[in-house]
């Protein structure tokens, strides 16, 4: 059992020849990776997007990185948000009463229309860490997911939190959007409960996007 953490994530970053200008970490907790990357590629704009308030309360002074408190999801609207214990499982699945039972009602977005608020218009890496809720971000980028260069992500093949879609109607997803997976590693549980994954979209032309986005 080993995640993907970030020195690997950037060794694979450079070894498919991205030089980001554009990173993002979602569901960043402690915005700890954020920082890493923007450390490593320190010409990109990195933004730091976390739901909980409390962890968001951590780093959304810090300079460095382009602080985002929001949840987000498959759509707009409002969404309850559970906090748990240890708080690496906040989120808007619920992994059961014996971490917490505290739950907030909070305003939801999706991930086009926070890219569309904030004058987006590609993002050559995505850190995805959302506790079950992977294929709701996908779902909420719609056309958009085609803007995204390389992507890292968890999912999971056993039910940890309520309702949550698994592993593999995400894997379908991005396959169908036209991503190629090139690393996975089982990251926690029973082996291949839940894993790290990094996915490139073989398809991204930034000058296609641009011209369309502006």
């Amino acid at each position: 059992m080993r995640h993907i953490l970030m020195p690997e994530f950037v060794k694979v970053i450079n070894e498919q020849g991205i030089e980001p200008e554009v990173i993002m970490d979602l569901g960043c907790l402690d915005a700890r990776d954020a920082l890493f990357l923007k450390n490593t590629y320190p010409q990109a704009v990195t933004y730091a997007i976390e739901g909980s308030p409390a962890s968001y309360s951590k780093f959304k002074d810090n300079k460095n990185i382009v602080p985002i408190h929001a949840v987000v999801g498959s759509y707009d609207g409002l969404s309850k948000y559970h906090i748990k214990h240890p708080s690496g499982i906040n989120g808007i699945y619920d992994r059961g009463k014996s971490f917490g039972n505290t739950v907030l009602e909070l305003p939801c977005y999706k991930l086009k229309t926070i890219m569309n608020k904030f004058g987006i218009a590609h993002i050559d890496v995505l850190k995805i860490d959302v506790e079950g809720a992977t294929f709701d971000i996908l779902l909420g980028l719609e056309d958009y997911i085609h803007k995204i260069k390389i992507m890292h992500i968890e999912t999971e093949t056993k039910e940890f939190f309520k309702g949550q879609k698994l592993e593999p109607m995400v894997f379908d997803h991005l396959k169908k959007s036209g991503y190629e997976m090139i690393l996975k590693r089982w990251a926690y549980g029973n082996k291949n409960e839940q894993n790290d994954s990094i996915w490139i979209n073989r398809h991204y032309n930034k000058e296609t996007i641009c011209e369309t986005s502006s």
